[in-house]
């Protein structure tokens, strides 16, 4: 049996959750019998898939304009992004949504970095620049990954030697002082190859309608070193440092601060092995460490419930972790894989506040937002692969045991914490079915369970918002749980490639707050379930070739939407009003992502992409004013969908030189997907609660062009 290496980039799929990236590089309409990069087995084709994988390749990469993941992602209707900020977005997929601040242990979306844990779940600090390939699980993954993977996970696979060949280099240049540059080399050197890259930009303060967005500015940087090593034909080693972040960032919040701002970056270092023993096992193996720091620089001179405040309140959030996996696959048969695994990961959180009143003082100093713990997480699973049927009809199962500790450790300004270790362990399974009805027609079906353990933080704390409230924890709290159910089909025929998903996700005993008092809250476990069903669709269509376009003419269609028909929040606070109370919040009810690119191959090509951000429902943070804004301080809103237009131009002007150019938000809305209020002057904001301004919006019609040099 010929050899087919098995990289760690692409474990995060290896095990059942496998995606349709094609092993070829080359852009086109993916087919029945394309190979897969991300496999359980060598060879395996898209027609033996169980789950909804979106994939976003290198190809949509290079011809997007996007500044971030979060960006990236929008483009692609992959779900909704809470955008506070330039440097904070939280992700809400099938329902499971990540923390709020990007907190990675308290997200029901898993953030991965080539197959392992990121150690954080914003992904508004991580860059395009340095990625080949994002891969989106949607719906429930912890057999595979463990904790917080309830709603999905993103996995982001970076560049290295064999992905990405030769050396370039990029500069862009745009409205309101964008600038960014990136510089690449990759090669071989003898049975080494490599890959290093650097990335840095920045941006001023963005304009819309309402004049220029006061604290929108920021800076990024970022690099990459990845080795890998050829050793004979059976094995290979693979090295990758990397560092990744967003620096003075502004931090508008939902106060409208004009002088708060962020640093949030994220490195780390991973050492990947793989081998093939004999005719019957793959063996890999990864070794990875990651640091991640959110430096925050915020203040709240009025608070908001109009008093005095904090000229300053910095809060720097530190975690560092290690882990291991070993992810041996046993060849049993030519129609029988077993797929174990072994996960072990130790961190900790630690965290330091600094406060300053307005009048100058440094007395009333607080706990930061989270406590400081130590954690450790273990893991063991498996999973059967069995095909019947001459390979038409694959069946898997899989199952995993989880066990993990979190121990509260001493933290400022907390004197009655109890420090204490507390315990948990978990047992989530999945099992699928794919059936290849016809040649170019795929059926499947699957059903699969997810979990969230409470954290440290959430059991014990008490800590003081920038705004004035306090919230406590709760020693009570249950882990949060999920149920998902999915049926789909995948239609791959000539010239064009279509997947259909119709799913259930129920999420029980999510850890939220209630109100104890005007000013208090607490952690609990809400009294009924998140039930969310809906379709998601993902289109792509070559008109060139069904039109019989002559030459090497370019017109391709691409398409992905969603729609959750029903969204049933069964355990809605009873202080909420209006008519929508009993929806699921910060979720899009619809949304969708159409582009159409024309031109001539090598040559030149123009693009349009549509981006409709739905409508969504939402209690929210800002301070409006009562009836202006809202009719009560607990009003569910439904913000009403709109569409966004992203116009890029290529062209190739030698072998070696291509020049790129392109306009955001073409027709220049002046809308938010999450805030009620909208630009500098907004009627409908309380301006005894501001620091600055009265509203939010998205950035305005923005251009920029570019050139990208290959040598």
């Amino acid at each position: 049996m010929p050899y087919t290496r098995i990289t760690l980039g692409s474990l995060p799929l290896l095990f059942g959750m496998a995606g349709i990236a094609v092993a070829d590089s080359s852009p086109g309409i993916l087919q029945m019998d394309s190979s897969l990069i991300s496999a359980p087995r060598a060879n395996e084709s898209l027609r033996d898939t169980t789950s909804t994988v979106q994939v976003i390749d290198s190809e949509q990469i290079e011809r997007s304009s996007a500044r971030s993941l979060t960006d990236l992602l929008a483009e692609n209707a992959v779900g909704f992004f809470s955008e506070w900020t330039p440097g904070q977005t939280s992700i809400n997929i099938r329902g499971g949504s990540t923390d709020g601040q990007g907190r990675d242990y308290r997200s029901q979306v898993t953030v991965l970095v080539n197959g392992r844990r990121s150690g954080t779940a914003n992904i508004s600090k991580l860059s395009p620049a340095q990625v080949a390939r994002i891969e989106i699980i949607r719906g429930p993954a912890s057999v595979i990954y463990g904790s917080q993977a309830i709603g999905g996970v993103v996995n982001i696979i970076t560049r290295d030697g064999r992905n990405t060949s030769g050396n370039g280099a990029t500069l862009q240049a745009g409205s309101w002082g964008l600038g960014q540059g990136s510089l690449y080399s990759s090669g071989m050197l003898g049975a080494l190859d490599y890959y290093i890259g650097f990335d840095a930009g920045r941006r001023s303060d963005y304009r819309s309608d309402d004049g220029t967005q006061h604290n929108t500015a920021w800076k990024r940087r970022g690099g990459l070193l990845a080795l890998g090593y050829d050793a004979g034909d059976d094995q290979r080693f693979e090295l990758t440092l990397r560092s990744d972040g967003i620096y003075d960032a502004g931090f508008r919040g939902s106060q409208w601060d004009y002088n708060n701002y962020d640093n949030r970056y994220n490195q780390s270092i991973e050492a990947n092995w793989t081998a093939r023993v004999g005719d019957w096992m793959n063996w890999a193996a990864q070794a990875y460490a990651f640091r991640d720091v959110d430096d925050l620089h915020w203040g709240s001179e009025r608070q908001s419930s109009g008093a005095a405040g904090f000229s300053k309140d910095n809060i720097e959030r530190k975690l560092s972790g290690y882990g291991l996996r070993l992810t041996p696959q046993i060849l049993l048969g030519p129609s029988t894989d077993l797929l174990l695994g072994v996960d072990l990961e130790k961190s900790k959180l630690r965290n330091e506040r600094f406060r300053v009143s307005v009048s100058g003082s440094t007395s009333s100093q607080a706990a930061p937002y989270d406590i400081n713990s130590d954690d450790l997480s273990a893991a063991l699973y498996a999973e059967l692969i069995q095909r019947l049927l001459d390979d038409r009809l694959t069946l898997r199962g899989g199952a995993r045991y989880s066990y993990g500790r979190s121990s509260t450790v001493a933290t400022d300004h907390m004197p009655l914490l109890e420090e204490k270790t507390r315990s948990f362990n978990d047992v989530t399974y999945s099992l699928g079915a794919a059936f290849q009805a016809l040649d170019w027609l795929k059926l499947r079906a699957g059903v699969s369970t997810g979990f969230r353990a409470p954290l440290a933080g959430e059991l014990a704390a008490d800590f003081t918002t920038t705004s004035g409230t306090q919230t406590l924890g709760n020693a009570s709290l249950k882990a949060e749980t999920s149920l998902q159910f999915e049926t789909g089909l995948t239609v791959a025929h000539g010239n064009q490639f279509f997947d259909l998903a119709l799913f259930q996700n129920r999420i029980r005993d999510r850890i939220t707050t209630r109100p104890l008092s005007s000013t208090v809250s607490q952690y609990t476990n809400g009294q009924g379930d998140a039930v969310i069903r809906g379709l998601e669709a993902q289109w792509q269509y070559d008109l060139a070739n069904a039109l019989a376009l002559q030459g090497e003419q370019l017109l391709r269609l691409n398409a992905s939407g969603i729609w959750n028909f029903d969204m049933e929040d069964r355990g809605a606070s009873s202080t909420l009003i209006g008519t929508h109370r009993d929806q699921i919040q910060r979720m899009y009810q619809h949304q969708a992502s159409l582009g159409l690119i024309y031109g001539r191959q090598n040559a030149w090509d123009l693009g349009l992409t549509a981006i409709l951000r739905g409508p969504i429902f939402y209690n929210t943070e800002e301070k409006l004013l009562i009836p202006a804004g809202e009719p009560h301080a607990n009003y569910v809103h439904r913000k009403a969908s709109f569409w966004v237009f992203n116009l890029r131009g290529n062209y190739q002007l030698t072998r070696d030189l291509s020049l790129f150019s392109g306009i955001n938000n073409l027709f220049d809305i002046d809308r938010s997907s999450l805030f009620i209020a909208t630009g500098n002057h907004s009627t409908s904001a309380d301006p005894a609660a501001s620091n600055g301004g009265l509203g939010n919006s998205n950035p305005g019609r923005e251009l920029y062009l570019g050139a990208h040099y290959r040598f």
